[in-house]
């Protein structure tokens, strides 16, 4: 008995080593995937906060790893590699240069992951003919694995961006299930990292589309069970780089989160920034960042900004020249720098795991008008984010003001820079008054500004008029003045608007003038009470668009609240609200504002009717979503 049980211990123990792919003591040493989720040498969850790094510059020294690591809180970076001889000597693989930055990263304390890739054929493939071609590539990696198996801090990144087409090709599983299994055959059980198709978007829709991901599409969808499982070791990552394609709504991306984690994969951001496309930086993709981050922070997913460098216009920090790399921050004592750029901003906070400061109440701006002494000033209070006031070669003889509508007290102005890092005031003055032809009051001198998003506090103010006069820019020659909206708060804080009770929806019928094709997105599903359900547009919406319930009989109306739930973005920048009885014939609005991902509305005073119709008033190329629509009484 004892030789049989002794046997059967035996086989039992190697039928579970051969199950689970690794044993015990070697996984406690390396990084795992178990299913969505990637654990760290200790077992804990690892969730990856960390940049892009090297290319145009060596960032390999004690100071640069000094700031990334120390400074910044990375526990991440990803080096891009090119095989091409004669490439620039920072990225062009040598063991050299390698063994550099493994040691700077993963071969000190705290050790840093650090994920190596290759950057030859963005938007395309290394095949047999291209140079560096696939055998090159093979050889690489070959390499790279025999060299570094020992050291689970060192990832791999197979190539950076592949194919380029509307359809996924299967070479994009082809290939990398070919190098996924020269990687294991080497015995490295490092954590290999896929990135999606075309050029890692895995959208199809092209760059003017909010629509869901399509199957046909994306790798990770079509193929990405199918190469895990290629993986003895289970530990293939797959990485989404979020520019143009995802700068629509929040809901596209928590949808294909979704489908994805749904699969059983571990998903992870290798790129996400405020700009890209060339060095001039011609497209805005500050929402894509934004959204990025709020899935990626909701759902426990890695994120990786590109770049660490002031590059392609995703400065992180601010200088007298325009924008900076993440080593110009001006603090480096642990506490807040005050230089960074909107994107800086975003990055520091993410990863100290801040949250934003609160401002006080928003002003309403939807009766607001704007005028300047040059550029489009009505652009900074449009809400909307993609678009910016600007002065080219501005003086101080520029201003910007805005027309609230009526007197009404604040405290606290914000110019919202968003993409600018090299286009705010160093020096400048705010101006109150009751009367349009007159400058007014000074209730704020800002000397010495180095945030790209400029912000000031002052006692509380009762003016109907405010203007911005730079005294100061951040550029020394040629400089220019631009930011995205103007916001202007109260003191308080933010409650939920006033209502004794809310009325129950359970017998009302809801309508509007666009829909989806879809019977669980249809009006109704914004009054289910279930806020994993949503009316949606189905399509951008336009000027004039509205969505409307029908109470069943007259109701007393003290406010109302519309929740664009995971659709984050999905809400409408300018609207209407109107009450009444005959659906046909509202009469005056009851109500106008701007909106946001959670749209309270508290009417000044008391409203009966039967039908409440909400009215869109600004062209806006998104959808519009309500998981809930609730009203108080």
């Amino acid at each position: 008995m004892r030789k049989i049980s002794f046997t059967l211990i035996s086989v039992l123990a190697f039928l579970c080593i051969v199950f689970i792919g690794f044993s015990p003591a070697a996984s406690a040493k390396e990084f795992t995937v178990r299913g969505t989720k990637i654990f760290a040498p200790n077992g804990q969850p690892f969730v990856m906060k960390g940049a892009n790094i090297g290319i145009w510059t060596d960032q390999s020294s004690a100071k640069d790893v000094k700031y990334i690591k120390n400074i910044w809180k990375f526990n991440t970076v990803r080096l891009s590699l090119v095989l091409k001889p004669g490439s620039d000597p920072n990225w062009f693989v040598t063991d050299k240069l390698i063994d550099k930055y493994v040691k700077a990263y993963a071969g000190s304390n705290p050790r840093t992951v650090i994920m190596l890739e290759c950057h030859d054929h963005s938007g395309s493939f290394y095949t047999e003919d291209s140079n560096p071609s696939l055998q090159d590539l093979r050889n690489f990696w070959r390499k790279i694995a025999t060299r570094y198996k020992n050291n689970p801090y060192v990832w791999f990144n197979i190539m950076n961006e592949p194919g380029g087409t509307n359809k996924v090709e299967k070479y994009w599983y082809d290939m990398h299930k070919l190098l996924i299994q020269d990687i294991r055959k080497a015995g490295a059980n490092n954590i290999i990292v896929v990135d999606g198709y075309n050029f890692g978007s895995e959208d199809g829709n092209g760059t003017t589309k909010a629509n869901f991901i399509k199957d046909s599409t994306s790798a990770f969808l079509t193929y990405g069970q199918q190469l895990l499982k290629t993986d003895p070791r289970r530990r293939v990552v797959f990485s989404l780089h979020t520019y143009v394609n995802w700068n629509w709504n929040l809901n596209k991306l928590d949808n294909f989160v979704d489908r994805v984690q749904k699969k059983g994969l571990a998903m992870i951001i290798g790129e996400y920034a405020a700009t890209t496309g060339n060095s001039q930086a011609d497209l805005d993709v500050t929402e894509a960042a934004r959204i990025s981050l709020a899935v990626a922070k909701k759902r426990g997913i890695g994120r990786l900004v590109w770049h660490y460098w002031a590059w392609d216009w995703n400065a992180l920090a601010t200088s007298d020249t325009g924008g900076a790399s993440g080593d110009s921050v001006n603090k480096t004592n642990g506490s807040r720098p005050t230089n960074l750029t909107w994107l800086g901003e975003q990055v520091w906070d993410d990863s100290h795991n801040l949250s934003e400061p609160k401002r006080g109440i928003e002003l309403n701006r939807f009766a607001w008008k704007a005028s300047s002494s040059g550029g489009n000033a009505a652009a900074a209070i449009d809400n909307d984010f993609r678009t910016q006031f600007a002065i080219a070669n501005a003086s101080s003889s520029n201003w910007f003001a805005v027309d609230l509508g009526s007197s009404q007290s604040f405290n606290r102005i914000v110019m919202d820079s968003r993409k600018a890092a090299s286009s705010f005031l160093r020096d400048y003055q705010v101006y109150v008054s009751n009367t349009a032809k007159s400058k007014g009051k000074l209730v704020a001198s800002v000397k010495g500004n180095a945030m790209a998003r400029m912000q000031v506090s002052f006692p509380t103010q009762k003016a109907r008029y405010i203007r911005i006069v730079p005294q100061r820019f951040a550029k020394k020659s040629q400089p220019d003045w631009s930011f995205a909206e103007f916001l202007v708060y109260r003191a308080g804080t933010e409650r939920t608007v006033a209502g004794k009770n809310e009325l129950n929806s359970r017998n009302w019928q809801a309508s509007a003038s666009r829909k989806g094709t879809w019977d669980r997105e249809a009006p109704d599903m914004a009054i289910d009470r279930n806020s994993d359900t949503r009316y949606t547009s189905g399509d951008a919406i336009a000027n004039g668009d509205w969505f409307q319930v029908d109470m069943r009989s007259p109701q007393t109306v003290r406010a109302i609240v519309m929740n664009a739930g995971s659709s984050g973005d999905d809400y409408l920048t300018r609207f209407e609200v109107y009450v009444g009885n005959n659906p046909n014939q509202f009469g005056k609005p009851v109500y106008q504002g701007l909106g946001s991902p959670v749209t309270r509305i508290g009417l000044n005073s008391p409203v009966r009717g039967r039908y409440i119709r909400v009215v869109n008033k600004q062209e806006k190329k998104a959808w519009w979503s309500i998981h809930d629509f609730r009203v108080q009484a």
